[in-house]
């Protein structure tokens, strides 16, 4: 993807991340809870919380 956001919903390995596009250090992996997340604009990646 080369333009506009993503959201990668509860990482859990780097392999994941790295094949969404995402850079993360080994302790911003989680299983849970449901709904955390990470946000990549451009070249910031944010940790997320979605409520229901």
């Amino acid at each position: 993807m080369t333009s506009g956001a993503r959201l990668l919903l509860t990482p859990t390995s780097p392999v994941v991340a790295r094949e969404h596009g995402f850079k993360l250090e080994p302790d911003q992996f989680f299983a849970t809870p449901p709904g955390r997340g990470h946000l990549a604009t451009a070249r910031t990646t944010t940790l997320i919380h979605l409520a229901r």
